[in-house]
């Protein structure tokens, strides 16, 4: 005679399993799972963002250690340049970015009303005394821009002017 004893516990364990779960069950009223998914609202396993040295680069890696990328997209290094606004100057005159980058300007107003205009790229911000506004720069287009203030401002306003280059 065999002895048929394991094999028994094991089915007995299977079917146990099939009979406790509800989304293997053949009744013909619909049963929801309650089991998370990876990437789902609500997924029990968390994410994290990595980014390498340059921070040019952005990957998610499940929090789970398996090492595994889920997305690996290039992003554009944002930056701020401050740019000092005074009596007849911008400070500094030239900014020099890279196509592509996402660069938002500064304007640290020290005296006077003046302005921001690009016309090359469609900026004209009015400026008060003892404002900071912050302008987006648009670097989807390589070339050299000038800007300059257009509201009259003294003796020296022909002479605040600057140029934004941006190089491929």
């Amino acid at each position: 005679m065999k002895n048929t004893f394991p094999l028994s516990i094991v089915s007995i364990g299977l079917l146990s399993l099939v009979a406790c779960n509800p989304n293997l069950r053949n009744d013909d009223e619909a049963v929801e799972s309650t089991m998370p998914v990876l990437g789902e609202e609500g997924s029990s396993v968390s994410e994290m963002i990595v980014t390498d040295d340059e921070g040019d680069d952005q990957k998610t890696e499940d929090a789970g250690g398996n090492g595994g990328t889920v997305i690996d997209e290039p992003k554009p290094t944002a930056h701020t340049i401050s740019v000092s606004v005074d009596n007849w100057a911008f400070t500094p005159a030239v900014i020099t970015v890279k196509k592509g980058e996402k660069i938002t300007v500064r304007l640290n107003v020290v005296a006077g009303t003046h302005s921001f205009a690009v016309p090359g790229l469609g900026i004209n911000q009015t400026l008060t005394p003892g404002q900071v506004a912050d302008v987006v720069i648009p670097t989807d287009t390589a070339g050299t821009f000038d800007f300059r203030c257009t509201i009259p401002c003294g003796a020296g306003h022909k002479e605040m002017k600057g140029t934004i280059i941006i190089t491929e």
